[in-house]
């Protein structure tokens, strides 16, 4: 930080330097690259994995959520772990309230479920927990 001439705030932040001698200041705080937003996403691992040889219906999720400034976030849900996402919806969480809890209703049937929250907003929030209910459907494949 000091050779250039940035600073400790207590932020971490990383250098790096191109091949062509390009050298790039990254803060894990920033919201943009260069004044581009960047795409945050979290994805979740295989919900229901004690039969994952049985089709599951997904009804319900729940999400906790925070965040420091107003976002707009992408809910999606996934059959095939993560290969498609044919159901999104979104949300838009507010600074304002310390936690916001969401309901999100994306009916899939799928034997590894798993679901993805994206932000392209540049909002700055983070995700507390997540429920995701579903029954069996149907006989063991």
């Amino acid at each position: 930080d000091q050779l250039l001439g940035h600073s400790s705030s207590g932020n971490q932040a990383d250098v790096v330097a191109s091949s062509d001698g390009t050298v790039y200041f990254m803060s894990h705080s920033a919201t943009s690259d260069d004044g581009v937003l960047m795409l945050a996403e979290a994805q979740l691992g295989a919900f229901g994995t004690d039969s994952p040889h049985r089709r599951k219906f997904l009804y319900e999720s729940r999400l906790e959520l925070t965040a420091a400034s107003a976002s707009s976030l992408s809910v999606a849900v996934s059959p095939d772990l993560g290969l498609t996402f044919p159901t999104e919806t979104r949300l838009a969480i507010s600074a304002a309230s310390q936690t916001t809890m969401a309901k999100v209703n994306l009916p899939l049937t799928g034997n590894t479920l798993t679901l993805r929250v994206r932000d392209d907003s540049g909002g700055n929030w983070q995700l507390a927990s997540v429920a995701m209910t579903a029954r069996i459907d149907g006989e063991a494949l």
